[in-house]
């Protein structure tokens, strides 16, 4: 989900599909003054908070676990960590 009109005054006019899309248009809110904190993500309504963090995971072309169900993150797949970091 995302506020249309205040991307649409940033000079955002399509909807972020990778992370490093939805940093951009982030940072052009936020360089326009439109708000100060562009990205609000559910932690504090969240029970754990896994959700967004395998979204941002995923979206960012990274796998907690192989095929097998074994993990990868950290040692084979840096993508968690580096959503961590």
């Amino acid at each position: 989900m995302y506020d249309k009109k205040a991307a649409a005054k940033a000079g955002v006019t399509t909807a972020p599909v990778t992370l490093d899309q939805l940093k951009a248009a982030a940072l052009e809110v936020k360089k326009a003054g439109i708000t100060q904190y562009p990205i609000l993500k559910g932690y504090k309504t969240n029970v754990d908070g896994l959700s967004e963090f395998w979204s941002m995971v995923f979206a960012s072309g990274g796998r907690l676990f192989n095929d097998d169900m074994d993990p990868v993150f950290a040692a084979e797949d840096k993508t968690a960590l580096g959503i961590l970091e």
